[in-house]
């Protein structure tokens, strides 16, 4: 038996609470890294050069710095340095649009004389950079909030299954909530037969009575069966900036409606018997979503068959431990264990999530029709300015419309106009930073001092926009 240290006593006192264990710990490490942060380390030379390479943080966890930590000087002072870290980038690409736009013309010129210098008309350097723009604006490391959860999520999940032989711990499981599905299905390859049978029976115990308050007639708690079934999360308000990305504004509406028009399908009788599936069918994000854009009867519906195969499946994996339990005795015993470990594969497989969520898919689907309605707005002042209404895109869409647009002139205008947005912001972060101290407080205070979170906005994305590559990482589980 492993020595009992702070993570055995954390884990046992989560136990004694309701909810997934894993999940209360994995979140309460975010706040204490995240208010860690707020006290202590904006300044550190190297917490600062993670947090340019990661772009600051994702868009959930730069949300919940926002809302948690109300620093608004931490927050100038990190996402200062990320609009540095981008404005460099973009400089360079830049400038050799507005060369290349120079040199084609003046070639153009040429070549409409002498077709022998028509194989001049666009600098190969113009594309190398541009087609490094995009790698070189996105994240070049995982967002630290993410990899403080997932390590916090390792090891407290290691904790519970090194010490479940424990009398005391596994008595105070036997009365908890158990965990997840979620972590549940992480945990299920790591444990030893009897540990997997005492996993999957509490975590069918729990799914049964969620099935059981919703077949009651009863109203059902909604959060509840969300967190047992895709974890929990921590709450972040859903108030988006006014005049923000122009594609965060008119996505977010839309993948709302879209969410309401699914979770609605079951008032049309498309969540019958079915239609229904043994995972959940989207991410934990969505998931959660739902529960703000429907009402609670047709969020219950929409759980219902879900839940209910849930049921069945840690009730078939339940039986399955017993039978393969008995087998695990004798001369055998090798061959009991890699039978056992086979045979939950299948639960577990069960149990995951899908690999790519609907509602993600519906997302990148409505951004690039979004983009593309945009870039084919005719700008106020001819072809070149074609671009100018996506000056103001937050940088997980600016993406889409460099890649999008293939005209050299506009790509240069698109991406001057970003870095105007960009140097100006910088210019009231500078502002805010400076009235932070005390000598200047006493100056009015004018536009820059909302400045902080219109930075998290411009970088992170608007609330409830959430960054593609961490929300793969929290679909995977």
């Amino acid at each position: 038996m492993p020595a009992k240290h702070m993570p055995y006593f954390d884990v046992l006192e989560a136990l004694q609470s309701d909810g997934c264990p894993v999940c209360r710990l994995s979140l309460r490490s975010v706040s204490r890294y995240l208010d860690a942060l707020s006290y202590e380390n904006v300044n550190d030379p190297e917490v600062r050069a993670t947090l340019r390479r990661s772009r600051g943080f994702c868009n959930h966890h730069a949300w919940q710095f926002a809302d948690a930590c109300h620093d608004g000087l931490g927050t100038a002072i990190i996402y200062r340095d990320v609009l540095d870290t981008l404005l460099r980038a973009v400089e360079k690409p830049r400038r050799v649009l507005l060369v290349s736009g120079l040199v084609s013309r003046t070639v153009g010129l040429i070549s409409w004389r002498s077709r022998d210098f028509s194989w001049f008309r666009l600098p190969f350097a113009a594309h190398a950079h541009v087609s490094r723009l995009a790698g070189l604006l996105a994240p070049e490391a995982e967002c630290p909030a993410c990899q403080v959860l997932a390590a916090s999520e390792e090891r407290h999940l290691e904790t519970l299954l090194a010490h479940l032989a424990d009398r005391e711990l596994r008595e105070v499981y036997r009365t908890s909530s158990g965990l997840c599905l979620p972590h549940l299905a992480a945990a299920l390859p790591r444990a030893d037969p009897a540990d997997a049978g005492i996993l999957t029976g509490i975590a069918g115990w729990k799914i049964a009575s969620l099935h059981a308050s919703i077949d009651a007639g009863r109203k059902p708690d909604l959060r509840t069966i969300t967190e047992a079934m895709v974890g929990k999360i921590e709450k972040v308000s859903a108030v988006a900036h006014r005049d923000g990305c122009p594609v965060c504004e008119m996505t977010i509406p839309a993948l709302d409606e879209w969410l309401g028009g699914m979770v609605g399908m079951v008032e049309r009788g498309l969540g019958s018997e079915d239609q229904q599936t043994e995972t959940v069918p989207l991410c934990q994000a969505h998931a959660w979503r739902i529960l703000e854009v429907a009402s609670p009867a047709v969020v219950s519906e929409f759980w219902h068959p879900i839940v209910r195969a849930a049921e069945s499946t840690l009730l078939q994996g339940i039986g399955r431990n017993e039978r393969l339990a008995s087998s695990w005795r004798g001369l055998f015993s090798g061959l009991g264990d890699l039978n056992w470990r086979k045979g939950r594969r299948p639960l577990r497989q069960k149990l995951e999530r899908q690999p790519c969520c609907p509602a993600c898919e519906t997302k990148t689907a409505i951004e690039e029709e979004t983009v593309q309605t945009l870039l084919n707005r005719p700008g106020r002042a001819g072809p070149s300015r074609q671009s100018e209404h996506l000056s103001a895109l937050c940088l997980p869409h600016l993406v889409l419309p460099v890649r999008l647009v293939s005209n050299g002139s506009q790509k240069e205008a698109l991406l001057s106009l970003q870095a105007e947005a960009w140097r100006s912001l910088r210019a009231e972060l500078d502002e805010y930073v400076r009235k932070q101290d005390y000598r200047f407080r006493h100056e009015p205070r004018g536009p820059e001092m909302d400045a902080p979170w219109r930075a998290i906005a411009a970088v992170a994305g608007e609330r409830g926009s959430q960054n593609a590559a961490c929300q793969a990482r929290r679909q995977s589980g």
